[in-house]
């Protein structure tokens, strides 16, 4: 297995045809102007560095990958293209493929009939993209005659969508276009896509923004469940038989869901906020539906007006929301750090948190620093299948500046499933004792995740500050993949002071701390092993987080939704569901601390903690290698020259703290 590097202006096919069974293609970053259809190749995996942009500047599709199996295409930008309702044209095109995942990417300014475009294939899996200003996101079609799947797609964000997000057509409309004997999709599962479309709040094209039209199942139903759809003409359209359709929430559109032909199918647990018609009939309706309880404008509403359930039981729910899983329980311990090859010393330390899947051996790896290896060749031996993380400890001297801290997965190998496939998990680390969030999966020899760390602040602070006592309560749950559920950190200013798991009932996670009085704080619940596992999608519902006995819902307007890495880039209005690995933020005020208190501890409160609130006064001093600085701490410090005074005070004080 080789990886083959390709940069702007190489010739990208010449590539693809050299791979090598076991291979990747890996796009470094930069623009890449694609000015004809390029036919991947099997068992290849075809990863884009960060900022590596595919443009389309000719019409049809970019990438073919009719009659493909075991292909992976990753971490790439894909723009351009104009061929809207000429009924062919895509980013990603093709038939007849096995195994295909394309996740990871992002499609964004895109004419073209559809992002991905998939007809009769098996194993297919949409998960992880966002999708941006594109006319229709995905589409898959099977009017074949015999059944195909399953197909999953999951977990995507869509943004302006012109036409539909999600579009599957089988069986029944096959049947309605001419091919009467075509079959259906054996296990279906669009699940906790975020659907948004501000962009066209009235529907550019007055289309659903899911429609999941006609099917016969002989195995698994299909699962609509989790989404969230809003500013939308259209929500869901179903004529399919055999469906789950619950947990959904819809705001602010004007036709909820559409019922034709839905026999052994059921709707409920959905929220309606601001919306019309939450239910309706849509063309060739025959009243074969069960509607249970729904939530409508805050109110229950049992069944749907006019209409009787063809049953008086709900259909047995598709398999996928209902996954074996393990209690409620503390955090599994971490297995213990391999050691390094090489013995590390020095004055600095630093702590990796890593797992991985083993499949003939354990994934491996090796740490640098500033571009230098610390140590030799590391093991990840901690079972991230299990829960478990491992934390591997490097010492070196290096330095006071800022630093590139950069970990490269060594010796990948995949066995064709997903039971046999080597994987390294990164997940986060803390450096001198700052923590660094940064959830990163490794599929592929070469595959790196990097972590910026900032330059300390000069030592400097005159009197020792007071500490005030916080308690901070989050009530959450998760849904699990793999029989692993859901953890997360919880952080005050971007420190952490604690975490916990969330099994599938709700509970109270709380925690004490203490804090600078007088003084707003960021309270920040961060999730960080999101995942799909052989079709369970992982997820954290954070309910309600109480600070000092004031509630917060995760939809409230202080409370922010930071997505992927805690660096401000992605950050959306908050919510209930963390569908991927992010941090919810709540900004605090400072009335919900005490004003003042005892005098703190040296060992309660670091330069960086006292550096944070001072930076959020707009002072002017060099940054802290903390993660979202705190806000409003009124210390009365006036320049620069006071900030690094008190600064150096607490470092003597906590140097005579510890000689005694």
């Amino acid at each position: 297995m080789a990886t083959i590097n390709i940069r702007p202006g190489d010739n990208i096919q010449s590539a693809i045809n050299a791979a090598a069974a076991g291979d990747t293609i890996s796009f470094a970053a930069g623009t890449y102007n694609i000015g004809q259809t390029i036919n991947l190749k099997s068992n290849v995996t075809y990863h884009g560095d960060a900022g590596a942009t595919l443009n389309m500047n000719f019409n049809g599709s970019m990438l073919n990958v009719s009659n493909l199996s075991n292909v992976t295409i990753e971490g790439l930008t894909f723009q351009g293209g104009s061929t809207r309702g000429s009924g062919f044209g895509g980013i990603i095109m093709g038939e007849n493929t096995t195994n295909l995942t394309i996740r990871d990417n992002t499609f964004q300014h895109i004419g073209l009939d559809a992002a991905v475009y998939i007809y009769e294939s098996d194993d297919l899996k949409v998960v992880g993209n966002n999708f941006v200003d594109v006319h229709q996101g995905v589409s898959y079609i099977n009017n074949e005659p015999i059944d195909h799947g399953p197909v999953t797609i999951a977990s995507n964000t869509f943004k302006g969508v012109e036409r539909m997000a999600i579009e599957v057509q089988q069986d029944e409309q096959g049947a309605k276009v001419g091919i009467p004997d075509a079959a259906g999709i054996n296990g279906l599962y669009v699940d906790y896509n975020s659907i948004d479309n501000s962009q066209y709040p009235n529907g550019a094209l007055l289309q659903p923004m899911i429609s999941l039209v006609g099917g016969t199942y002989d195995g698994e139903k299909t699962s609509v469940q989790h989404n969230t759809i809003t500013n939308a003409y259209w929500a869901i359209e179903t004529d399919n038989r055999d469906m789950t359709v619950e947990h959904n929430t819809m705001s602010k559109v004007t036709w909820g869901i559409g019922i034709s032909h839905t026999p052994n199918s059921s709707y409920q647990n959905n929220i309606f906020t601001n919306v019309d018609h939450p239910f309706s009939e849509n063309g060739g309706y025959i009243g074969d539906q069960w509607v249970g309880v729904n939530t409508v404008n805050g109110q229950s509403v049992t069944g749907w007006a006019g209409h009787a359930n063809s049953s008086a039981t709900p259909p047995a729910a598709a398999g996928r929301d209902t996954p074996s899983t393990p209690p409620d329980s503390a955090p599994s311990a971490p297995a213990a750090p391999a050691e390094p090859a090489t013995p590390t010393t020095g004055a600095d330390t630093l702590v990796l948190h890593v797992a991985g899947d083993s499949y003939q051996g354990n994934p491996e790896f090796i740490v640098s620093v500033d571009g230098k290896q610390v140590g030799g060749t590391l093991t990840a031996t901690a079972s991230h299948g299990a829960g478990e993380w491992q934390e591997v400890t490097l010492k070196g001297d290096f330095g006071s500046g800022a630093h590139s801290v950069v970990v490269t997965f060594l010796n990948d190998l995949y066995g064709g499933t997903a039971t046999t496939d080597r994987n390294l998990y990164v997940n986060g680390m803390e450096f001198n004792g700052t923590h660094y969030a940064g959830a990163t999966t490794l599929y592929t020899t070469g595959n790196t995740a990097t972590f910026a760390t900032a330059a300390a602040p000069a030592p400097t602070a005159p009197a020792a500050p007071t500490s005030a006592s916080t308690t901070i309560t989050v009530n959450a749950s998760g849904s699990p993949a793999g029989g692993t559920n859901a953890h997360f950190n919880l952080l005050v200013d971007g420190k952490k002071i604690g975490e916990g798991v969330a099994g599938t009932s709700a509970k109270d996670f709380s925690f004490t701390t203490s804090v600078l009085p007088d003084a707003a704080h960021k309270i920040q619940v961060q999730y960080d092993n999101d995942g799909v596992v052989n079709g369970q999608d992982r997820n954290l519902y954070v309910n309600k987080i109480t600070i000092n006995g004031h509630a917060v819902n995760p939809t409230d307007n202080i409370v922010t939704y930071d997505k992927g890495a805690l660096d401000g880039k992605d950050v959306a209005k908050g919510q209930a569901g963390m569908w991927w690995n992010g941090t919810l933020v709540v900004n605090a005020d400072k009335g919900w601390f005490p004003a003042s208190a005892t005098t703190l501890s040296l060992d309660d409160v670091s330069q960086a903690d006292i550096y944070n609130h001072v930076v959020t006064q707009g002072l002017s001093a060099a940054p802290v290698a903390t993660e979202g600085a705190a806000y409003g701490h009124d210390l009365s410090l006036t320049s620069p020259m006071d900030v690094h005074t008190m600064a150096d005070s607490l470092s003597l004080l906590h140097h005579h703290h510890d000689a005694a």
